[in-house]
C-alpha cells in the first residue's frame, strides 16, 4: 500500500476489497460481476458488491398523460393487447379507488 501511494498518484488508502468492489461495479452486467467474484448466485454479487446504480430504460406515459406507469400496471401486461396499443393497460388500484387485480384493458 505504500510503496503504490508513493510511486504513484495515487493519495487515498485503498484495501483489495476496494479492489474488487470496483472490478465487480465496472463488469457489463451482473452475470459477468458474478463469474468475476466467483460467487455461486447473482444474488450476492448484488448485494455485496454491485454499488453503482443501474441505467434502465425510461418507461413511455401512460393514457392519463402521467410520466410513469406504475408496478400494477407493469404486472398486467398482455402482448396480444400491447401489440396493437402499447399504452393499453389498467390505471392502478390507487386511481381506481378499489382492491381489484390488476387487468389489461381490451383493445
Amino acid at each position: 500500500m505504500e510503496r503504490g501511494i508513493a510511486e504513484t498518484d495515487v493519495t487515498v488508502p485503498f484495501n483489495e476489497h476496494d479492489i474488487r468492489a470496483k472490478a465487480a461495479n465496472d463488469a457489463e452486467d451482473l452475470e459477468h460481476a458474478r463469474a468475476l467474484m466467483s460467487h455461486a448466485s447473482t444474488a450476492t454479487t448484488k448485494r455485496v458488491y454491485r454499488r453503482k446504480p443501474e441505467v434502465v430504460a425510461p418507461l413511455q406515459a401512460n393514457k392519463k398523460g402521467l410520466g410513469h406507469v406504475s408496478m400494477t400496471q407493469a404486472l398486467c401486461y398482455d402482448p396480444a393487447v400491447s401489440a396493437t396499443n402499447p399504452l393499453s393497460l389498467t390505471y392502478s388500484v390507487a386511481e381506481r379507488g378499489g382492491f381489484e387485480p390488476p387487468r389489461c384493458l381490451a383493445a
